[in-house]
């Protein structure tokens, strides 16, 4: 009686059968055809009786996968996108970060927008939106025990009756290249606010492909898709949707390196009752033209990338923390050196909460008011420290080494790079 190989298969006719020259010879030859090498598909495109051990790549999304007799499990990602060594999604299919929503150095959360687009917690944002009257309250929750995998949700309120349509939420994935005639997959879980909604609420996802800034960059386009009725209930549903980014060929990159790709959700229908809520939760973009697993990033890698675009040194435990080492180059100023993280992006604008927040402390140890503080070297990336003139009205003794920190528990120095 013919058995089978383990690994492929393959038939083996026992010593008494007669050899059959379709499936003893031909089917063998093809199944061994197919097994080496790796197979080269699209994620729509996988082999459809896979067996253990087979390997595939996908062209539409650089990922190297292996069969283990049930599933697919990624080995690795393959990329030729050159992106910063500091900031790198390479190897994770979310290109989301802080997708849990557990970053938030600047505490907004709850976040109240109108008229101006504002951060809700790192890296996402809320546009109100125009017309009427526009104002919007996102509040990061905890949703533990309200989904099973997920950790908090963004809880998306009306708080006027108005007019008000296109209210976006959104964050912008820095490297627009990566994206370049690829197809990409945006998921995201979400649910109304149940008996609080006066009518359905339509929902529609996009994608806007923005060039950057400096120099004459091609102008920002947006690929709409397509608009989702949200059911009146609390009940948690998955919504999909597949763009096409076209080739950046025949395009121009802005000079400013802030080129991006935005993704997010548009409330596009008016809705006239205040207290409709969306919430959302488990947000991916991924390549590929399916939408997999949602898939968690290290916390540490998620605050290593928040901190790329955003950082801050706020004093929160007594009045005299120190920020800096410095030496006075006359009686009124000094160079300061204060730390930042290594990946803070190039170009950072840098904002102070007041003068009469800080002090250089002279050489009787007593702290002076700064008059003036302004940054001598600029944001490099790769470098782990800017230099500051720092200013007081009188009192340094030049080559004296001196030190530069708060005077007050509300004190802030705030990078900004956000894109």
């Amino acid at each position: 009686m013919a058995t089978q190989t383990l690994k492929l298969k393959l038939r083996k006719p026992a010593g008494v059968d007669q050899v059959d020259v379709i499936t003893d010879i031909a089917d063998n030859m093809q199944k061994i055809d197919d097994a080496l090498p790796t197979t080269v598909c699209t994620s729509g495109t996988r082999p459809g009786s896979p067996f253990t051990g087979q390997t595939i790549f996908e062209t539409d999304t650089e990922r190297t996968y292996i069969w283990n007799g049930s599933a697919w499990k990624q080995l690795w990602m393959e990329s030729d996108t050159i992106l910063s060594p500091v900031s790198s999604s390479v190897g994770f299919k979310n290109k989301f970060f802080n997708s849990d929503f557990l970053i938030d150095q600047r505490k907004a959360s709850p976040v109240t927008a109108g008229p101006d687009p504002l951060f809700i917690v790192d890296r996402w944002r809320i546009d109100p939106g125009t017309g009427g009257t526009p104002s919007y309250t996102v509040t990061a929750e905890d949703t533990r025990a309200t989904f099973d995998g997920a950790i908090k949700r963004l809880k998306w309120t009306r708080n006027v009756q108005s007019t008000v349509t296109g209210s976006k939420i959104n964050q912008r994935v820095e490297g627009l290249a990566q994206f370049a005639g690829k197809t990409v997959t945006l998921s995201v879980w979400m649910h109304t606010g149940g008996s609080t909604l006066s009518t359905t609420c339509d929902i529609t996802p996009y994608i806007t492909l923005n060039f950057g800034t400096g120099g004459s960059p091609s102008s920002p386009t947006t690929i709409a898709g397509t608009l989702v009725q949200l059911p009146n209930d609390s009940t948690w549903r998955k919504y999909t949707y597949t763009f096409t980014v076209p080739s950046m060929t025949g395009n121009t990159f802005g000079t400013d390196d802030n080129d991006y790709l935005e993704a997010g959700w548009v409330r596009s229908i008016v809705i006239t009752a205040r207290g409709d809520d969306i919430y959302l939760t488990l947000p991916q973009i991924e390549l590929g033209s399916a939408a997999t697993d949602y898939e968690r990033k290290p916390y540490a890698l998620d605050l290593n990338e928040c901190q790329r675009f955003y950082y801050v040194i706020k004093n929160t435990v007594g009045a005299n923390r120190p920020i800096g080492l410095g030496q006075c180059v006359n009686t009124t100023s000094a160079l300061v050196t204060i730390p930042v993280p290594p990946q803070l992006k190039r170009g950072a604008s840098i904002a102070f909460s007041a003068l009469t927040h800080f002090f250089i402390y002279n050489a009787s140890g007593v702290g002076q008011n700064t008059t003036n503080i302004t940054i001598s070297s600029g944001i490099v990336e790769g470098i782990d420290n800017v230099r500051l003139t720092v200013t007081v009205a009188s009192g340094l003794v030049a080559g004296n080494v001196t030190n530069f920190t708060t005077n007050t528990t509300t004190a802030q120095i705030i990078f900004n790079a956000e894109l």
